[in-house]
């Protein structure tokens, strides 16, 4: 089972730190509880998970992402959200796991069969990779891209990995059309990650 696999986070507390002057409860401190006192609460578990990622807590996410998919097993938008966390906290195998219940559910976009060709290259299952980006493009019917790609890298500019990113963009332009590279350095590459955590699954935001 998906969240028998993932990193656990610590348990859930029901007490909060104290406010004092000028400052204010974290929300995530505040919502636990509720969650814990009504864990089949779809909207406030969803809610809840969604901050966490937003947070950049992504595995503690893909917990909650996970309890709503045991919860309601046929809402296609938990595991979708699902997959896209354990995508960014590079849990791959569970993120095809996630993808494939999108799939069941006759939820797929192209943007899930990118994530799934992505999760597929990252575990050097190049056949599989290259089968899923195929699909990925038919499915797109000869319309991606209809506007930029935007370029995530997660950390700034001028060091090693923006410029492998620069090489690949002017590459990847005959194919792809116009790159944008944006340097979202900060939190070890976390901040980026989280930007591409928050993007629609449609293939338009990427992630280096």
């Amino acid at each position: 089972e998906i969240v028998a696999e993932l990193v656990m986070p610590a348990p859930l507390t029901s007490t909060s730190r104290s406010k004092g002057p000028g400052r204010s409860i974290a929300p995530a401190t505040v919502i636990a509880p509720a969650v814990e006192n009504a864990p089949g609460d779809v909207e406030l578990r969803l809610f809840f998970a969604r901050l966490l990622r937003d947070q950049r807590k992504f595995p503690a996410a893909a917990v909650q992402f996970a309890g709503v998919t045991r919860v309601k097993p046929d809402l296609p938008e938990a595991w979708s959200e699902l997959a896209s966390v354990l995508v960014i906290a590079e849990q791959y195998p569970q993120a095809l796991d996630a993808l494939d219940h999108v799939t069941q559910l006759r939820a797929e976009t192209p943007g899930h069969v990118f994530f799934r060709a992505l999760c597929f290259d990252r575990l050097k299952q190049r056949p599989q990779a290259i089968e899923a980006y195929q699909r990925f493009l038919a499915a797109a019917q000869g319309k991606f891209p209809d506007h930029p790609i935007r370029l995530i890298v997660p950390f700034s500019a001028g060091g090693v990995v923006d410029v492998v990113g620069r090489i690949w963009a002017e590459a990847m332009k005959t194919p792809l059309g116009t790159i944008v590279v944006e340097n979202q350095g900060g939190g070890g590459g976390v901040i980026g990650a989280s930007e591409v955590a928050r993007s629609q699954p449609d293939g338009y935001t990427l992630l280096l």
